[in-house]
């Protein structure tokens, strides 16, 4: 896969905060054949980072309220 492609399409995952693309991207990072790809593809896995740590916040939030919904059912 081409450096290229591979950032233009981390970049769509990012921007759809779509987890499931952000992690196949990120495990497989090609090689880059010049500095600026090389640094833009570390600026968007620190985003990528940030998103998913973003959803996992989101996710504990939602299983919290859950929890209480239980434990007040019961």
């Amino acid at each position: 896969m081409q450096s290229q492609v591979w950032i233009d399409n981390l970049k769509l995952a990012i921007i759809n905060e779509n987890i499931e693309q952000i992690v196949k991207y990120s495990q497989k990072v090609p090689t880059f054949d010049n500095l600026n790809d090389a640094q833009t593809a570390m600026a968007l896995i620190k985003q990528a980072e940030t998103t998913i740590r973003k959803e996992q916040k989101k996710i504990t939030q939602e299983m919290q309220k859950i929890k209480k919904i239980k434990k007040y059912l019961r």
